[in-house]
């Protein structure tokens, strides 16, 4: 079961701009947010779902009365007086055309809304919920010292609170009383309960292995498949992609060595089918990536599955992962080598594996990495989108201009580089300007960079641009420009 499907990507951008929100507010009665910090990966810009880069993430309590309906959460970035101006920050759970940017919601660990919703569901008395934003690393939103005002909807009223970004003030409230004992044996027997479950798997997989092995060497090839299947789910769970792949193509031989081959498990056909539905209306490399993770189920219900792998390799394709595509495409290789299509996909994984390999340097540039004088940041790749973030700003570089000073960067990869504009805060009396050039040309500026790998554990951004030489102290007329020139290296902090 192959599908003809046409892999056609839209670019696409989701962005929201709100023109008009005024007002201070003081912390409602019914209603206390308490902020985290980017503490973990929980949704992406549109949907409640990991996209490989930190969340801000808010925790909001709630007095509701009995079965009160929430409505709706929404976050503003604002001024200090809780202003919101253009440009500015915005996230909704619910969807309009100017409020794109998701929150997602999470209450006990569960999650709530997966889109934006008209409604998150009724919840009585005290509630607590977690809530996270995506980042947008160019912007810089969620970092130390901006102001957020949290509006949420329940039962047809509005509460508000505005919040100011203190690093770990948060976490520091919330520890700030000594751990009691039973709180540090139920942490411990937590971490006792996930290292007896990895066990639990390996072991479960070892078996599946040994006992598919036995099935083999007496000419039971139908039972050892299914032995197989079991040791991918084993697999699968403790996310060891290196036996996945050595089940896999032992259930494929299974396969290969009967005459009829085994029926395809109903929930493996569901699972295909509803990729393929998403792949044919995708316009996204996230629908692709949606596709890939229904495709990624199938196969572990039925392992031996061929048809199944090309799908899988398209999808991963699509959503610009080499590796991924190439593992698939390989694994499609092992189980239908005669297919019509196999000469074709043999030649293109040659290719992917170049891109592979390109994609496996391209990921060596995600980390943290700081300079000599102590100036910390954070690089994330998202698809082939490359950001740097300042998390650490030295004492020497604050007062040393734009030359080491805070930092960010967002670039497309092209080839094993980004290109793109860096953007710097100035110190202008540091670098000995004339006063009005704050006044006429801020204490922001973006210039047009490049960032790469220099070597294993360097990373280099360059800049090469023009900036203003000459100008009017009284209009702000630019005169003269001149080149600026130059480099900044951060090496890998050790993990």
């Amino acid at each position: 079961m192959k599908s003809a499907l046409s892999l056609t990507l839209v670019a696409f951008l989701m962005s929201g701009c709100v023109t008009t929100m005024k007002g201070t507010y003081a912390p409602t009665q019914d209603m206390n947010v308490t902020w985290f910090g980017l503490d973990a990966d929980k949704v992406g810009i549109g949907q409640v779902t990991t996209d490989s880069d930190l969340d801000g993430h808010f925790q909001i309590e709630l007095e509701l009365l009995a079965n009160e309906e929430l409505q709706s959460i929404d976050v503003f970035q604002t001024d200090a007086s809780g202003t919101f101006h253009l440009g500015m920050g915005v996230w909704s759970t619910r969807s309009t055309a100017q409020l794109n940017w998701i929150v997602g919601v999470f209450k006990d660990g569960k999650q709530i809304n997966t889109t934006h919703t008209p409604s998150l569901g009724s919840f009585s008395g005290h509630a607590v919920f977690d809530i996270y934003i995506a980042q947008n690393n160019f912007f810089n939103h969620l970092r130390n010292g901006n102001h957020f005002v949290i509006e949420v909807t329940h039962g047809g009223k509005t509460s508000r609170q505005l919040i100011t970004l203190r690093q770990n003030a948060s976490v520091s409230r919330k520890l700030s009383k000594p751990m009691t004992e039973a709180e540090k044996n139920a942490i411990a027997q937590q971490e006792e309960m996930r290292a007896a479950k990895f066990r639990q798997l390996s072991a479960a997989y070892d078996e599946a292995m040994q006992q598919g092995e036995k099935f083999e060497k007496s000419g039971g090839f139908r039972e050892a498949a299914k032995s197989y299947q079991e040791a991918v789910s084993s697999a699968v769970n403790m996310n060891d992609p290196s036996k996945q792949n050595e089940a896999r193509k032992k259930a494929i031989a299974a396969v290969r060595s009967l005459s009829v081959p085994p029926a395809i498990p109903e929930e493996a056909r569901r699972h295909a089918i509803r990729g393929e539905t998403i792949m044919t209306g995708a316009d996204s490399i996230a629908d692709f990536k949606r596709a890939a993770r229904e495709f990624e189920d199938a196969s572990v219900l039925a392992p031996w599955w061929g048809s199944i792998y090309y799908n899988l390799g398209l999808a991963h394709e699509a959503s610009k992962n080499a590796q991924g595509a190439l593992a698939a495409f390989k694994l499609f290789l092992v189980a239908e080598p005669n297919a019509p299509e196999a000469p074709v996909i043999r030649e293109r994984t040659y290719a992917l594996e170049v891109a592979a390999e390109e994609q496996a340097a391209v990921n060596g540039m995600v980390g943290e990495w700081q300079t000599t004088t102590g100036s910390l940041v954070k690089s994330a790749l998202n698809n082939n989108q490359f950001t740097v973030t300042a998390v650490k700003v030295s004492d020497e570089a604050k007062t040393s201009g734009y030359y080491d000073g805070q930092i960010y960067f967002e670039g497309l990869l092209t080839g094993n580089e980004a290109v793109g504009r860096s953007a710097y805060t100035h110190d202008y009396k540091a670098l000995g300007a004339h006063q009005n050039f704050t006044n006429c040309f801020g204490d922001f500026g973006k210039y047009n960079a490049t960032a790469k790998l220099t070597g294993p554990d360097e990373l280099t951004i360059e800049v090469n641009d023009r900036v203003v030489s000459l100008f009017n102290t009284s209009t702000c007329e630019t005169l003269d420009t001149s080149p600026l020139s130059f480099k900044t290296v951060y090496t890998r902090v050790g993990e």
